[in-house]
């Protein structure tokens, strides 16, 4: 109930800051919380996703904080690109560009289209770091991924896959989420093992 969701936001307010060990119990805390937001198969409070991402970021877990992230609203895209700043101040630019980018596929992942372009928009937009150049390589993949997404056009789609096929099939994450978003809005198969050409496997039931 909204009564429950509130207490635990109290609760986490109490348990925010201190050592090491305050920090643990708080993101414990918050993973009990979105479990029980979890119950009958929904993907849980946006609002407790959110804390526990910012748990998570806090305790110098980002790998584990972007999945709760990209299930928070959309009003926390700012947030979102926020923390990728914070985290990517010593990256280089292609690792800053990969990071933004396997972020706002995670989104798609979940389902949050609107969430994946709010967050597209923060990344292009920010500065000292720049996230990602709107006009480079993996800039124009992420926006023609997102527009093929909210027309579920298969045809774009495929053939994203294999003009991009070097931004994605190097790293591993970024692989998977391609594949994921192939599958949910697509229902095209991930490419066959030993393909000729990866990036071209044929829609389900081919």
């Amino acid at each position: 109930s909204d009564r429950s969701v509130r207490r635990v936001h109290e609760v986490s307010d109490a348990l925010r800051g201190g050592g090491e060990g305050m920090c643990r119990r708080h993101v414990k805390f918050l993973r009990a919380a979105v479990k029980w937001s979890q119950k009958g198969g929904v993907q849980g409070d946006e609002g407790l996703h959110l804390l526990l991402a910012m748990g998570h970021e806090a305790a110098g877990e980002l790998a584990l904080a972007l999945p709760h992230y990209a299930r928070s609203g959309t009003d926390a895209a700012s947030s979102f690109a926020t923390a990728l700043v914070s985290n990517s101040m010593r990256m280089t630019t292609d690792e800053r560009e990969l990071l933004a980018l396997r972020a706002v596929f995670l989104s798609l992942n979940v389902g949050r289209i609107d969430l994946a372009e709010a967050l597209h928009k923060c990344c292009c937009a920010s500065t000292q770091p720049n996230l990602l150049d709107a006009e480079g390589v993996r800039g124009n993949f992420c926006r023609q991924m997102l527009a093929a997404c909210r027309r579920r056009a298969p045809p774009l789609f495929l053939m994203l896959r294999s003009t991009y096929h070097k931004v994605h099939s190097t790293e591993p994450t970024l692989r998977e989420a391609v594949e994921r978003i192939g599958e949910s809005y697509f229902g095209v198969a991930a490419p066959r093992v030993g393909s000729k050409r990866a990036g071209e496997a044929s829609p389900r039931g081919d």
